[in-house]
């Protein structure tokens, strides 16, 4: 796919490496202004990279400040901000609550802007809530209806990248493929970061998915190269994730155990994924005869599911007894 090689020259557009920068800045705003932009900045891009690390703080910092300054705007970022902490977590209904009262806001501000935005986090929720089709609607639309002004050509951006990730649920490498394109063109000629490394982490695990597995392995060394660029070794939790998986579908289950602990020991990832790095162990150690390890992990699994009952995964792995 030409799409590797482009994305791993573009690492002046890191969404991790604006993210530095825009804390930098806000640590010496001055004026409740420019603290705004950049705490709507901060969110977006929380929210594109799904970085949990500070969420929290920023969101709140918002909503203080949209509620000091009635800035709804700035609250509509905030709630979003909450809403995506929520849906990191697992707590999916929570987080579908969030965008709603969002999503009121929005309207209520009559930008068309804002609503975008919220409708975006609607469709990114979607696949979870069983309805991905009012999400490929909506931002099908947005693509050709939103404004070529600074904000929208970011919006625009973003509709891709949701597109994008919608497919994601129904393994169409084509059309990730086309919005991904998209969404960097934009990007590159706007100057507008963006997330690579969950790029290509979504189509390797889908290149996997679809038995592509030899340029699945080439996205996840990709993966390694951006993390290499710009610093943020967590990202290391997710290339773990696919090497596991290729690992395991290649019957080599002493190595899918031991990429899954390392994932599991060494990074504070999130529900959904961890459970899937359970199960992984505890089919491997299956596979291996563990029979110990491999009730002692399937355990794990059930409880995290008995935890966070919004989440909808389907593991891959065979089920374990």
């Amino acid at each position: 796919m030409a799409l590797l090689p482009k994305i791993l020259m573009e690492q002046r557009l890191d969404a991790y490496l604006e993210l530095d920068s825009l804390r930098a800045q806000l640590a010496a705003a001055k004026s409740d202004s420019t603290k705004a932009r950049l705490l709507k900045s901060l969110i977006f891009y929380h929210i594109d990279t799904g970085l949990r690390d500070g969420l929290d703080a920023v969101s709140a910092q918002a909503i203080a400040l949209a509620e000091r300054n009635g800035d709804t705007e700035l609250a509509i970022y905030g709630l979003l901000g909450q809403a995506e902490l929520l849906s990191l977590n697992g707590e999916i209904k929570g987080a579908e609550k969030l965008v709603l009262q969002a999503g009121e806001l929005a309207k209520v501000s009559g930008d068309p802007l804002n609503i975008f935005l919220t409708d975006s986090a609607m469709a990114v929720l979607g696949p979870d809530l069983g309805d991905m089709l009012q999400g490929l609607l909506s931002m099908t639309l947005a693509t050709s209806e939103l404004p070529n002004t600074a904000r929208g050509q970011r919006m625009r951006m973003l509709a891709h990248l949701t597109l994008a990730y919608i497919y994601i649920s129904v393994e169409e490498v084509d059309e990730m493929v086309a919005n991904y394109t998209r969404a960097l063109e934009i990007a590159s000629a706007a100057h507008i970061p963006l997330d690579r490394e969950t790029i290509l982490f979504n189509l390797a695990s889908t290149l996997s998915d679809v038995g592509e597995k030899d340029l699945a392995r080439d996205y996840y060394k990709g993966l390694d190269i951006i993390i290499e660029q710009n610093g943020h070794t967590e990202g290391r939790y997710y290339a773990l994730y696919g090497l596991a998986w290729l690992a395991y579908d290649e019957e080599n289950y002493q190595e899918t155990v031991r990429l899954a602990k390392e994932a599991i020991d060494d990074f504070d990832g999130d529900p959904g994924f961890d459970i899937e790095f359970y199960d992984l162990m505890a089919a491997g150690h299956a596979r291996l005869g563990n029979v110990d390890e491999a009730h002692k992990n399937r355990k794990i699994v059930m409880d995290m599911y008995e935890a966070y009952p919004d989440l909808n995964y389907e593991a891959r792995t065979p089920m374990t007894s």
